[in-house]
């Protein structure tokens, strides 16, 4: 059985959106961190703001719609 599978064996929209969220804020977050340490090294300033509501919200979105998968029942 397949992670995006739900307890009932069809493609769960929760766990393909969870999965979607996750992936994109840990993109966002490895993407900032890889500029910061170009900037550290180069010792330039930086002057580039990382958007942490909306990272907070994606993160928080996908763990969200992962925990509300865990209550799902199965249907006969």
């Amino acid at each position: 059985m397949s992670m995006k599978n739900d307890i009932n064996g069809k493609e769960s929209s929760k766990r393909f959106w969870a999965g979607k969220f996750l992936a994109v804020g840990l993109v966002m977050a490895m993407a900032y961190f890889a500029v910061e340490i170009v900037f550290a090294i180069t010792s330039k300033p930086m002057t580039m703001q990382f958007p942490f509501e909306m990272w907070y919200g994606l993160i928080g979105g996908g763990w969200t719609a992962i925990g509300l998968t865990l209550f799902e029942k199965k249907i006969k």
